[in-house]
């Protein structure tokens, strides 16, 4: 169906491709089924642009909000490194976090 480059690649960076390919199979059967379920189906007869619109708009929310934790969970270990919190404190708040 589309087009795919071949490349060499290490027997380790194969099983990470295939483990990334799995998890995503797994991901969009379990979402598209739950999507399916709660909308009544039949996704291809319905208007998909202003889903996804509000979609990418939440998705961009989130990445922003990653960025902003995994900085946090850093400094957090950086000061727990450095002796000025303590690491039970830091431990916690980055279980929090992540």
């Amino acid at each position: 169906m589309f087009p795919t480059e071949m490349s060499d690649m290490s027997e380790e960076e194969e099983r990470h491709l295939d483990g990334l390919k799995n998890r995503v199979t797994q991901l969009l059967d379990a979402k598209y089924r739950k999507g399916q379920a709660e909308h009544g189906g039949k996704l291809w007869e319905k208007r998909v642009f202003p889903e996804l619109r509000d979609e990418m708009v939440d998705f961009i929310s989130y990445v922003l909000t990653l960025e902003t934790q995994i900085y946090e969970a850093k400094a957090m270990c950086n000061a727990a490194k450095n002796g000025d919190i303590p690491k039970d404190e830091a431990i916690g708040r980055v279980l929090e976090l992540l």
